[in-house]
């Protein structure tokens, strides 16, 4: 299933719970809020393809994720 459920091509915060939700992720306000704003880098309010991206792969590569 598509995480972007308003097809605007980022992912707001709701969108990123429910996909860490299917995840099988339990994640309190506090935690989404700290990995939501450490992935959208440019502070746009929304997650885009490029910044996911480039987070999960620093997460394969097992680097500190900021």
């Amino acid at each position: 299933e598509k995480a972007d459920t308003n097809n605007n091509d980022d992912l707001d915060k709701e969108e990123l719970k429910s996909m860490t939700e299917e995840f099988g992720l339990k994640l309190d306000e506090g935690q989404l809020e700290s990995i939501f704003t450490s992935i959208d880098k440019d502070d746009s309010g929304g997650i885009s393809f490029q910044e996911f991206k480039e987070w999960l792969d620093k997460l394969k590569n097992n680097k500190k994720v900021q």
